[in-house]
């Protein structure tokens, strides 16, 4: 059978012949996919591939609204509501930057008894498989008084993200699984997620771990850094 010679003056066998015409089809799809996201960046800027990924703020931002407001919801973690800073962490518990700060948070809090109080918000972002569902058992846990321990079990550098890992997380808390498997899959519990994801589009979060700092003259500001934390209780910190 004859064969049509390549480059090299040697003939194509027949399964090179019949691969050709895949090959320029691979090459056109390739293509095709470069101009769209060219496309993309042009419309878009870089932004476009961050999103949801992480803080992008490279600023400070005064929000316009009342610490009520950013408050609202929260989980309160540390503080008894009368000291003179609260700050307010929108956060998703599979998101690897937030677990990675709870020490620094948690350090920032030890040294400055009675100067800040901690409220937790709900922000699970969907490039993270299980952030929903430890949103939801962070909310049911909340409901059923254990909001602290289950927050420091999910936290812990040991905890396993699966099933088999909230109920580990939950048996160390001494909570019921039953009871806190069926809240996490109850209707208030969702309610209030989708509550504080309002919340996150309305202030205009870029991403988690996002933190707001409420002053003592009421002031809401968006953080870009936990570094000014620091800054504001002094030397302390």
């Amino acid at each position: 059978m004859d064969s049509s010679p390549d480059q090299s003056g040697e003939p194509l066998t027949v399964a090179e012949t019949a691969a050709k015409p895949k090959n320029l089809a691979l090459l056109a799809a390739q293509g095709l996919l470069t101009l769209l996201l060219l496309a993309a960046i042009v419309k878009f800027g870089f932004g476009f591939f961050k999103k949801n990924i992480g803080p992008t703020s490279q600023k400070d931002v005064v929000l316009k609204f009342s610490p009520r407001k950013v408050e609202a919801n929260g989980n309160r973690l540390f503080g008894t509501g009368t000291e003179p800073y609260t700050l307010v962490e929108f956060m998703d518990f599979e998101c690897p930057p937030c677990r990675a700060t709870a020490p620094q948070i948690a350090s920032l809090l030890q040294k400055n008894p009675g100067k800040m109080g901690l409220i937790i918000r709900n922000f699970p972002l969907s490039i993270h498989p299980m952030a929903f569902q430890l949103a939801c058992y962070m909310e049911a846990a909340s409901e059923l008084g254990k909001y602290i321990p289950f927050h420091d079990a999910v936290l812990s550098p040991n905890f396993i993200f699966s099933d088999e890992g909230l109920k580990t997380a939950a048996k160390q808390c001494g909570i019921n699984w039953q009871k806190l498997s069926a809240l996490a899959k109850s209707k208030k519990v969702f309610t209030s997620i989708k509550v504080d994801l309002d919340a996150a589009s309305q202030f205009q979060l870029p991403g988690t771990p996002t933190f707001i700092l409420i002053g003592p003259h009421h002031h809401c500001t968006r953080l870009a850094s936990l570094q000014k934390v620091s800054q504001v209780l002094g030397s302390n910190s």
